[in-house]
């Protein structure tokens, strides 16, 4: 079975379809959804549907280590990231206080680990060496919405796409710091836009110096954009620029590649794995760095056209269907240990 919050069930859904020895079982609702005073609730509300669950459950796979759950199951855990324990990463103080409360003993008690890239494993060995053999590389796969799009452009100016939320680690505030680095040239001719699951509106009220330097670099920015217009956008643009401090897998970049879109992004982390030779690396750390991985592929067609063809053959690399099957094999393999 697998155990994951509500907003995840269609996603869930498609990742199991045609297993026939796997279920994907009503979502658990966020602890939070009725507001800390509810909180006993909830909790109440999962013990109850544990309880009519549980007599035909053999084994669970919880995909996120954050939910709170009955250890009386043999479960699966997928551990996407560690970044809440490294200080260097910018992560909420309370994300890195139920992090740390939650991820030991989930690892601990679990069968198995799936983690979607060498990176999180090698992270994970390190800081839990005793959970070493249990743990499992599944690679992420990418959606089959993000195909080369035959709609038309979306602007007739050449432009740039960066996507991401607003949390530090995704690095906007020092990609915008190097896109004002550019040339006058580049900047008036190239259009820089931003996609996020945010409007500029909350960013002039919660970030104001971020909207200071996104009025300063004249970007265009895109909220909430269907996975047709994600497609469209991406296969259009000279370049995703996707320059995160830290990624467990990446999953922005795989999807630019098979789109066709040339990708630079970050030195560190999972994403030369993901990426391999298939995009230009940027220390994210250097506002200097982040402009010249820009200014190489902006400038250079021939650079855009090779990147673009590595990207799409690159991508055919990771795969919804391959990353079920070897996480019914995980499944296997943890129930051969009951």
């Amino acid at each position: 079975m697998l155990a994951t919050r509500t907003k995840h069930l269609h996603s869930a859904h498609q990742l199991v379809q045609g297993q026939s020895n796997v279920t994907v079982r009503q979502g658990l609702v966020h602890p939070l959804a009725l507001g800390s005073l509810g909180k006993n609730i909830v909790f109440a509300y999962h013990a109850f549907r544990w309880q009519a669950w549980r007599k035909d459950v053999q084994l669970v796979h919880w995909l996120e280590p954050g939910i709170e759950f009955p250890r009386s199951l043999p479960y699966v855990v997928t551990v996407h990231d560690l970044f809440p324990l490294d200080r260097s990463i910018p992560s909420p103080e309370r994300l890195r206080l139920s992090f740390q409360r939650l991820i030991q003993p989930a690892i601990e008690d679990a069968r198995r680990i799936i983690v979607p890239s060498q990176f999180v494993r090698d992270e994970l060995v390190a800081s839990f060496p005793s959970v070493e053999q249990n743990i499992r590389v599944v690679p992420m796969g990418v959606s089959d919405a993000f195909e080369p799009s035959y709609r038309g452009r979306p602007y007739a100016q050449p432009y740039v796409v960066w996507i991401g939320r607003l949390d530090e680690r995704k690095n906007l505030e020092r990609l915008l710091q190097a896109w004002l680095q550019l040339s006058e040239r580049l900047q008036s001719s190239v259009r820089l836009v931003l996609i996020g699951p945010w409007t500029l509106q909350h960013v002039q009220r919660s970030h104001p110096q971020l909207a200071q330097l996104m009025g300063d670099a004249r970007c265009t920015v895109l909220s909430h954009v269907t996975p047709e217009e994600h497609a469209q956008l991406l296969t259009h643009a000279e370049a995703l620029v996707f320059p995160s401090l830290a990624e467990g897998f990446g999953l922005p970049v795989v999807e630019a590649m098979k789109c066709g879109c040339p990708v630079v992004t970050s030195s560190v982390s999972s994403l030369p794995e993901v990426g391999g030779s298939a995009a230009v690396y940027v220390d994210p750390w250097s506002v200097p760095s982040i402009r010249d991985g820009i200014e190489e592929v902006l400038i250079n067609a021939e650079l855009r056209e090779q990147l673009g063809s590595a990207g799409r053959l690159r991508a055919q690399s990771f795969s919804w269907d391959a990353c079920a099957a070897a996480t019914v094999k995980v499944y296997d393999q943890a129930m051969d240990t009951l």
